[in-house]
């Protein structure tokens, strides 16, 4: 006893109680001091529950009330083989139990049977709205779950709510509207989606087969949907899934009017298709060669009225020259010109005597000309040639009668 301290094992004891054991040893543990309950009824009457309580309190000079106690007591009344220990603070003038660790080495908090079904460890209950759950932090990021009321897991960052695991075991993100802001339309879908490189991989530290991305190729793409740092970086595979209905929607709009039928046939009964451009001015748009049998063009009398014959057909003809040409730099630019010199005619002079023969395409009203229907023309303009030859025969015969009278 040293100024009012207590020393077991030293002469300076520099707190109130100060206990030493002194030994040579290195190694092992002995017991320094022990807290011990007794009763003199038989064992086979002693309570779960029993045991001793070491409380700590402090004093006022109106008096003194206990702050915290640990407890250590027998598990199964009537022996002393299996005992827990249990912690407690004081909550509105009275102690409650806060943590408990069994004699399997369960910790239960706020539960005074953790592990009761044998899948766990540490075991935490609590009511929602009194920080009931568990967190982790570095002092700055704070990131917590508890069940939320309604069997499912809440994770939380800072308080946010960040998703659930239903009683199902299924994963859902926080999506309420009232927790979003600067809501705007997609600006990913199908090209992105098509960017990306599905892989089999094996994990490094347990060689598990995996399928799934490497998260530095989608950042290329799609960043947002990958966080961390290099050598940590995480890939939220849940984000991608608005990216695929993007993708899907796109998709569907370009197929719209796109039909399959029984036999296998394709029937597409809107829009047009292009083969080599993305800017198709017709219901085929071809921008190159193109190679078949034969191209049948409808023509039956049954589908055709107001039907005329063409005439004057040579004369118009003489203002449509017969060329050969190179397709040039703009024609080159579009995507569509094919190698080699060609043979056509004019579309804008064509245009000014058979209309019927020249359409336009494309922003700039671009000329093309039906060279198949321009046969029609062709072969009335040989009647007209062979009408005037007949005639040019007649005149000669009769010339010819005159002079020989």
């Amino acid at each position: 006893l040293q100024s009012g301290n207590v020393g077991i094992g030293t002469t300076a004891p520099a707190v109130p109680l100060e206990v030493w054991h002194n030994s040579a040893a290195t190694s092992g543990t002995t017991d320094v001091m022990r807290i011990m309950r007794s009763t003199s009824a038989p064992l086979a009457s002693v309570a779960a529950g029993f045991g001793p309580r070491l409380t700590f309190q402090a004093n006022t000079a109106t008096g003194g009330s206990g702050f915290e106690a640990i407890e250590s007591t027998i598990e199964t009344a009537g022996s002393l083989q299996h005992g827990n220990l249990r912690f407690y603070t004081v909550r509105d003038a009275g102690f409650q139990e806060r943590m408990r660790i069994n004699s399997n080495g369960n910790v239960g908090i706020g539960t005074t049977n953790p592990n009761s079904d044998g899948r766990g460890k540490l075991e935490v209950k609590g009511i929602l709205g009194e920080n009931a759950g568990m967190a982790v932090t570095d002092g700055t990021t704070r990131w917590g779950w508890r069940l939320d009321g309604t069997n499912r897991l809440q994770w939380l960052l800072n308080g946010a709510d960040k998703g659930h695991l239903t009683s199902a075991g299924v994963w859902t993100d926080a999506s309420d509207v009232s927790i979003k802001k600067d809501i705007t339309d997609l600006g990913y879908g199908l090209d992105e989606l098509l960017q990306l490189q599905p892989r089999f991989y094996r994990m490094k530290d347990s060689n598990m087969e995996q399928i799934g991305f490497i998260a530095q190729e989608v950042e290329q793409v799609i960043p947002e949907v990958v966080s961390g740092e290099e050598g940590r970086k995480g890939l939220a595979y849940g984000h991608l899934t608005a990216l695929t209905v993007q993708a899907i929607k796109e998709l569907d709009q370009r197929t719209q009017g796109l039909e399959t039928t029984a036999e296998g046939n394709v029937i597409i009964n809107q829009g047009n298709v292009g083969i080599g451009t993305t800017n198709p001015g017709y219901k085929l748009d071809v921008a190159g060669e193109a190679h078949a049998s034969s191209f049948p063009t409808s023509s039956d009398i049954r589908f055709k009225k107001n039907v005329q014959q063409l005439s004057n057909v040579l004369d118009k003809l003489q203002n449509v020259r017969g060329i050969s040409f190179e397709w040039n730099e703009k024609y080159t630019d579009l995507g569509r010109a094919t190698d080699g010199r060609q043979i056509g005619v004019i579309a804008q002079e064509l245009e000014q005597q058979f209309p019927e023969l020249v359409s336009a395409w494309g922003n700039e009203s671009y000329r093309a000309v039906d060279y198949g229907r321009l046969t029609a023309v062709l072969l009335e303009s040989v009647k007209e040639l062979k009408a005037e030859n007949d005639d040019l025969k007649q005149r000669i015969g009769r010339l010819e009668e005159n002079l020989i009278q």
